[in-house]
């Protein structure tokens, strides 16, 4: 099992960080993948299964699909941004689609997380930018609502969420590759000068 696991997620890169943020990405178009086919069971049993429905899973499923076959032959950036896109889009669109601006918009960091999790610091500020945007255009579009003090008061505490969220991320990501740096000479060494080295 553990062997199957293994090859599912290899990644045919020689980047350990890059190898590193593929595995991320497979695992989590995987758990996508995985939730897209329990609502469908779900509202294949409740009665709700409607070309309304069907479209948008078979279009995740098809994505997150494209997206595992990018990351595992070592195209990490461009699957990654896929996944922080559609889920840039995705909450936009379902903010202006429900003309929510209390509920919805509170998952903007959701986008932010994947991105720490598949990109370097340079995708994870232009995601950054992506949800800054998205955020503007649900608050630019929408009706105001009765309570716009309410609202502004979200956004501005989700836009800190989300600009620290990617601090974060990128500190890490950046950490991670100074890691990798300082080991890679390490590990070439010979064996009686080697140190041991955490990645």
């Amino acid at each position: 099992m553990r062997a199957l696991l293994s090859r599912l997620i290899d990644v045919r890169h020689p980047d350990e960080d890059t190898q590193r943020r593929g595995r991320n990405v497979i695992l989590l178009a995987s758990g996508l993948s995985l939730l897209t086919i329990l609502l469908a069971t779900y509202s294949a049993f409740t009665g709700v299964l409607s070309l309304r429905v069907i479209i948008p899973i078979a279009v995740s499923l098809a994505v997150q699909t494209g997206v595992i076959i990018l990351a595992r032959s070592g195209r990490v950036n461009l699957a990654g941004s896929i996944m922080v896109g559609m889920a840039i889009a995705g909450t936009t669109g379902s903010a202006l689609l429900n003309e929510d601006q209390f509920v919805i918009p509170v998952l903007f960091p959701v986008p932010l997380l994947v991105a720490t999790a598949a990109l370097r610091p340079t995708g994870i500020v232009v995601s950054l930018i992506g949800v800054l945007a998205g955020m503007g255009v649900v608050a630019g579009t929408l009706p105001p609502p009765e309570s716009v003090l309410l609202r502004n008061a979200l956004f501005v505490v989700t836009g800190l969420i989300c600009i620290f969220t990617a601090l974060i991320g990128a500190l890490i990501s950046v950490g991670h590759d100074a890691s990798d740096a300082a080991c890679t000479p390490r590990r070439n060494a010979p064996i009686n000068r080697r140190r041991r080295c955490k990645d």
